[in-house]
């Protein structure tokens, strides 16, 4: 989707794809030897960039690659493209929505860990405590006895 040749005469049709809308914009005469493109809305541009940034809202961009030659196999092919794209998307979502319901979990209360998963946890947080009292030295010199 690209302007190969930027030689582009007078009366020139261009398409571009933006967010699933084509937009057209025509080449149109400017003053002496220069050419103005005019978008369907009637706003004229010096360069099919600032054309293209108009359309997308402010973004720059650029027109070169931005629009293509009406009628073009390359306009038609990027059509086509965009068309099967937005197509692909909406399966898409519409398979993460099934999905993403599938695997919620059910409402409720929560359901209570049985008795022989605390005994283990209890044992396990002992253990620990019980390693770590063995192996501390209280953080200074060994106790010293006297008699």
């Amino acid at each position: 989707m690209s302007i190969k040749d930027r030689k582009l005469k007078v009366g020139t049709k261009l398409v571009a794809q933006y967010k699933r809308t084509e937009h057209q914009a025509t080449v149109v005469k400017g003053e002496g030897d220069k050419v103005r493109y005019r978008l369907a809305n009637g706003k004229e541009f010096s360069s099919p960039s600032a054309a293209g940034s108009e359309v997308m809202g402010g973004v720059a961009c650029n027109g070169w690659r931005f629009w293509s030659v009406k009628g073009s196999e390359e306009a038609k092919a990027e059509k086509a493209k965009s068309e099967s794209k937005g197509k692909a998307k909406s399966k898409a979502k519409a398979k993460a929505k099934t999905t993403a319901a599938s695997k919620s979990k059910p409402k409720g209360k929560p359901k209570p860990k049985s008795d022989s998963k605390v005994k283990a946890k209890k044992a396990k947080t002992a253990k620990k405590a019980k390693a770590t009292k063995d192996t501390d030295s209280g953080g200074g010199a060994s106790p010293v006895k006297f008699d």
